[in-house]
């Protein structure tokens, strides 16, 4: 994928910024980290519901959720 930032692929510039988010369903988030998808190089999101602690990743473009 082609960075908006910087123009280049495989880019290692995260839209996303550590902190706590408001999932789109309405449970509060933390985002713990970044990562890259190894098959398709896309920017990933590694973040834990703070209601049941479960950790989870999602695609840098899916994560959309407004920060709190």
């Amino acid at each position: 994928t082609k960075c908006n930032n910087c123009k280049r692929f495989g880019c290692l510039i995260f839209m996303a910024e550590i902190g706590k988010y408001k999932h789109f369903k309405g449970a509060e988030i933390q985002v713990l980290g970044f990562a890259k998808d190894s098959e398709t190089l896309k920017n990933m999101v590694i973040y834990k519901h703070l209601d049941t602690n479960e950790i989870w990743v999602r695609s840098e473009e899916m994560f959309d959720e407004t920060e709190i």
